[in-house]
């Protein structure tokens, strides 16, 4: 109900306040076409150095709240803090350089895989005519392996996944895009939006290194 809505909303700016993440500010058009422009590589290069993994109790609140926002009547039980245990402690690791693909892998990128034999087929309404664009679910994470390697690489470690999203900024990025959630760049952040949509498709949803996508 619109009511409801507003309590979710204000609670959510309460926490957001409380965290020093920041209201909700909208992305400028100008900064989008920048992003477009940025390069035009598959992989971006990722570079070694020290990343934040974990949360303060702050952001696991803001979490909580955007879960709450997101699943409606349903959140008081799926969106505990129970669900987020291993973000509990906030600590300070180390990773090496690396590449990662610049977006999301394509439905149609998979099929090529398994048309080169070296993947498995995937049931037919991940197939469907017109949803190539789309990115590929579904899979488990042996698959998912299989068309990494297939490519030349393999799938990201946990660490490089947060340092591909995070980067070394202090204090650490909150969000890929920076320290403010942005209606528009992240699919979490519009209730009423499809959960997925086409590779690439929401281009302020970049981290400081230009990987699409990571905030879903």
């Amino acid at each position: 109900s619109p009511f409801l809505r507003k309590q979710v909303k204000e609670r959510i700016d309460a926490c957001l306040k409380r965290s020093g993440w920041g209201p909700f500010p909208r992305p400028k058009a100008t900064q989008q076409m920048l992003i477009l422009r940025e390069g035009r590589s598959e992989t971006v290069a990722v570079p070694g150095g020290a990343v934040h993994l974990g949360s303060t109790p702050a952001e696991r609140d803001v979490a909580r709240a955007l879960c709450e926002a997101r699943l409606g009547r349903s959140a008081a039980r799926r969106c505990s803090t129970l669900r987020f245990p291993f973000e509990n402690q906030q600590r300070r690791v180390r990773v090496h350089a690396f590449r990662l693909q610049r977006t999301e892998v394509s439905r149609r990128a998979y099929q090529a895989c398994v048309q080169a034999k070296a993947c498995r087929q995937v049931p037919a309404r991940f197939r469907a005519p017109g949803k190539g664009s789309l990115p590929m679910v579904g899979v488990t994470w042996a698959e998912a392996r299989s068309y990494c390697r297939w490519r030349g690489g393999d799938l990201p470690t946990e660490r490089q996944w947060v340092a591909a999203a995070r980067g070394d900024t202090m204090p650490p990025r909150l969000w890929p895009w920076g320290r403010h959630a942005v209606r528009g760049c992240a699919r979490i952040l519009a209730p009423k939006v499809a959960s997925i949509g086409p590779v690439g498709g929401q281009p302020c949803d970049a981290s400081a290194f230009g990987v699409l996508g990571l905030a879903g």
